[in-house]
């Protein structure tokens, strides 16, 4: 930039930054930053009890509610304080982080679908903020503008922080702000930083247990700069006291979790006893050639525009083609700056921070085919902020070599020419997936049938006992009905039903005010249940009748309503 006072004001600026009289790229930056917000949370905060309430969603609403109202917590690992029962878990594998975040809306608003949404907003707006001190700490206001349009208008993140439940997303805030703070500390060694980063790092582990994926590429990047000898002196450099306040700070980030595993080994029991084959859902670990294709042609499918869950809309897949190109071009800069010089890898903060960008992709891609559930591209938005950063640091790669190479000509409107593509192309995606839940309400087990079969249970068919024959009614139906009502589940949540199944549905076909609840064969979660329901009616003499098909807004039927008589 000139000085002030130069004549030169108007002047084309070094790497093809050309900026007008009176505004910077901070000027810009924060311009984009705040447009951004707006357009996020306009589309958050659309009808934001659309689509409709999933069960996985309200696991730790309902968890949070009944710790609310201090309603027995039943098999959620709980320790009691102060006479008051709180959960250290959601799952598992899964912490309480979004159980607590969600009490503050509740305790204000009561349950209700928007209330619990609210906030997953309000974390989602963290997140873009993160990662544009993020961006223009590593990259500059260009790359941190670009990053955050790209981000805020990427239907995935839009639609998925809303229902942020379903996917912890605290994990994005955590992360961000875990790889902010180490990066700090890597400059300045202040104990501060190495502490707030191990702490965020804890908080995202207990979040999530996926959150450990992010470790591979933060020590990797700069083990590799530095070498093994470079690794050893930075480890070496860090005083007893520092490395105590550090270690203090992972293990309060990782309390509950620790906590519940000091009685029982609970997590490692689960992640071992699915490590070949899981039990939920039959996903073979051993295939993992396939698995890992499979993932990876999910998050092109991801960064293309797909809100892959919703059954809903997609766009041109613009953003698949760009995070290509960013990923091809960061790889290129990346090989030719190692070339360069091999003394000054230690010291090159740019070859590190790309290192790590590019690593977060190529190494927790892979990984996230290994899982003791199942395989899926939505386990991987933990990693969406840094894909974006990735393509936004590349595309002001490319427009300043090309300013450099061919000076006079408009780099800088090519390159706001195809970012402007690409997020208009994503906010185009967005208000078709927003048109979508308008007139569907969501599909199969993100429909609001769920909200239509809540009221139902409470008024029409109120006192009715009722049995969830699928995994989608019981605890959505439950949070809906501030608790009231609590569909008993008979299936079992595996990828084969016992022959348990037809001696829970034998002991309730002796009451014939029961109702069973069923999605429709295309939506069914857990396939065999109502097979083994119709078998075991027959069986007894008794005869299937249907009451009522709960259908989402268009008239597609979801829901299936039975009694035995």
């Amino acid at each position: 930039m000139p000085r002030r006072g130069s004549p030169n004001k108007g002047a084309v600026q070094p790497h093809g930054n050309s900026v007008r009289a009176g505004l910077r790229p901070r000027t810009w930056a924060l311009f984009v930053l705040v447009a951004s917000l707006v357009v996020y949370a306009a589309a958050g905060l659309h009808h934001i009890s659309l689509p409709g309430l999933q069960q996985d969603e309200a696991w730790d609403a309902l968890i949070a509610l009944d710790t609310l109202h201090g309603a027995p917590l039943g098999d959620t690992p709980s320790v009691t304080l102060l006479g008051h029962q709180l959960p250290l878990m959601s799952t598992t594998h899964e912490g309480p982080t979004t159980i607590y975040l969600s009490m503050p809306t509740l305790a204000l608003a009561g349950p209700s679908v928007a209330a619990l949404r609210f906030l997953h907003v309000m974390v989602g707006l963290l997140t873009l903020v993160l990662l544009w001190s993020l961006a223009r700490r590593w990259g500059g206001a260009r790359t941190a503008a670009i990053a955050v349009g790209l981000t805020a208008t990427f239907p995935a993140f839009v639609w998925w922080t809303r229902a942020g439940g379903n996917w912890n997303d605290p994990v994005l805030p955590a992360a961000l702000g875990m790889v902010l703070l180490a990066d700090r500390w890597l400059e300045t060694r202040r104990p501060r930083d190495l502490a707030g980063a191990l702490f965020l790092g804890g908080v995202g582990v207990t979040t999530k247990i996926l959150f450990v994926w992010m470790a591979v590429p933060l020590l990797l990047a700069p083990l590799l700069c530095l070498g093994p000898v470079g690794s050893w002196q930075l480890l070496r450099s860090v005083r007893g006291r520092t490395a105590i306040a550090a270690g203090l700070a992972l293990a309060a980030g990782l309390m509950p979790m620790l906590a519940y595993n000091l009685s029982g080994a609970g997590t490692l029991r689960f992640v071992a006893a699915n490590a070949v084959s899981t039990q939920l859902y039959g996903y073979d670990n051993r295939d993992i050639v396939r698995n890992v294709a499979t993932q990876a042609v999910g998050f092109l499918r991801l960064m293309g525009g797909s809100t892959v869950v919703f059954s809903a809309p997609s766009g041109w897949p613009v953003g698949a083609l760009l995070f290509a190109l960013g990923l091809a071009g960061m790889s290129t800069w990346l090989v030719r700056r190692w070339r360069a010089d091999r003394h000054a890898r230690a010291t090159d903060r740019a070859l590190r921070r790309r290192l790590f960008l590019l690593l977060t992709v190529v190494t927790v891609v892979p990984i996230s085919a290994v899982t003791p559930t199942h395989a899926s591209p939505a386990y991987l938005f933990i990693i969406v902020p840094f894909a974006w950063l990735l393509v936004a640091w590349a595309v002001v790669d490319g427009w300043d070599a090309l300013a450099r190479r061919y000076p006079g000509r408009p780099w800088a409107g090519a390159a706001v020419l195809v970012v402007a593509l690409t997020a208009g192309n994503q906010t185009v995606t967005n208000v078709r997936v927003a048109a979508h839940f308008d007139r569907t309400g969501g599909r199969g087990l993100w429909s609001d049938a769920v909200t239509t079969l809540a009221s139902r249970v409470q008024h029409e068919w109120a006192g009715r006992p009722l049995a969830a024959m699928d995994w989608g009614f019981s605890r959505n139906v439950a949070f809906l009905t501030d608790g009231h009502i609590r569909p008993q589940e008979l299936y079992d949540a595996s990828a084969e039903q016992s022959a348990a199944v037809a001696d829970r549905c034998a002991v309730w076909m002796r009451d014939p005010s029961a109702l069973y609840l069923f999605h429709v064969p295309r939506h069914t979660a857990f396939a065999g249940v109502r097979d083994i329901f119709e078998d075991t009616a027959h069986r007894l003499g008794r005869t299937v009748t249907l009451v009522e098909a709960l259908r989402d807004r268009d008239g597609e039927a979801n829901t299936l309503v039975f009694a035995v008589q």
